[in-house]
């Protein structure tokens, strides 16, 4: 069935319902930006005409919708067996910026006819470059705006979920670079801080700490070597947690040192924060590879530390719905749930 005959058989299916319940406003986002609240009174595939929620009666052009209206509109359209469809679907998703709903019609697409193998590495490829893009676009944002860790972040990201995208080279020295800037930052304020007294006293947790760094960091620049990554972030947990142990044992040691009970709890908020984000790069190399136990232990090893933080049980939950979904031939992909989903997909 073509396109044309779909959204109207669609659009009459969806007045019907409005018929005999009250409808749910849909909201069209216009390339320009603008917005519009009502109902669709039909569709032609070429022009929507639209009733705003004020009354006023719209003809709407298919070429002037968001990228994200048009997936909208073509989801409701297009069947799971449909090969090319999916494959259209997956370009929708991904012009959107819906990275792991273009990865799903990606999958669905090849599943649906295996003629499209070439077609979906291509995809595939695509996709990886454009996710690995927009990461690094709002990490390079992130560092404009003088937001370090919402930059780490992004690139945290980009190099574990895409480490092939073509952007990858200049994600990790744009890494080892905020690496280096934070690192030489934090050490002019704990010179300006701290006496060489309290200095001593922290030497070896502080040793830990940096030990901690410099691993995970490794571990994200280890590209698409998995297994030399979960290396890299063991040790760095490892590291973090004997920084904690060492740390224990200073106040008892040196309680008489002036200050000293402020700069050590400043260093175990900064190794309980670090124990936490290895722990949170672990799990995703292990969410990635589908080792779904693993990374479940990982977040269960973070959230011991921090229970409230809000990326672990994000984490949780992703886990949880892939590895619910493992039977699947798709593999693990973020967000498999209802809906768009507008973060970066897995490989």
């Amino acid at each position: 069935m073509h396109r044309t005959a779909l959204a109207g058989l669609a659009w009459s299916l969806c007045l019907a319902l409005t018929a005999t319940a009250a409808a749910q406003d849909t909201v069209i986002t216009m390339k320009s930006g603008d917005t519009y609240t009502g109902q669709v009174l039909s569709d032609n595939g070429k022009e929507l005409m639209f009733r705003t929620s004020a009354g006023l009666e719209l003809g709407l052009p298919h070429s002037e919708l968001s990228p994200a209206t048009t997936y909208q509109i073509s989801l409701g359209l297009i069947d799971k067996t449909d090969g090319h469809g999916q494959m259209l679907l997956g370009d929708e998703a991904m012009a959107a910026g819906l990275w792991a709903q273009a990865k799903l019609h990606y999958h669905q697409a090849v599943e649906a006819d295996a003629s499209l193998e070439s077609q979906f590495n291509a995809k595939m490829t695509a996709l990886s470059n454009a996710t690995g893009a927009a990461l690094l676009g709002e990490a390079k944002q992130n560092v404009q705006g003088g937001d370090k860790p919402g930059a780490f972040t992004h690139l945290s990201q980009l190099l574990t979920e895409v480490p092939h995208a073509a952007c990858a080279p200049e994600a990790s020295q744009l890494l080892e670079t905020l690496h280096t800037a934070v690192a030489a930052q934090r050490q002019a304020t704990q010179k300006a801080q701290r006496s060489s007294e309290i200095t001593e006293a922290l030497a070896p947790a502080e040793q830990a700490y940096q030990t901690s760094l410099r691993l995970v960091k490794e571990g994200l620049q280890a590209g698409s070597d998995q297994s030399t990554a979960i290396d890299k972030f063991k040790a760095g947990v490892s590291s973090g947690n004997d920084g904690l142990t060492r740390l224990k044992s200073v106040n008892e040691q040196n309680s008489n040192t002036p200050g000293l009970a402020q700069a050590v709890a400043q260093l175990n908020t900064e190794l309980v924060a670090q124990v936490v984000n290895a722990d949170i790069q672990l799990a995703n190399v292990y969410n990635v590879r589908s080792s779904y136990i693993d990374a479940s232990g990982a977040v269960n090893s973070g959230l011991a530390l921090d229970p409230k933080n809000e990326q672990l049980l994000a984490l949780r939950s992703e886990i949880a719905s892939n590895s619910a979904s493992s039977g699947s031939c798709y593999g693990p992909w973020v967000g498999r749930r209802s809906g768009p989903v507008a973060t970066p997909y897995r490989r």
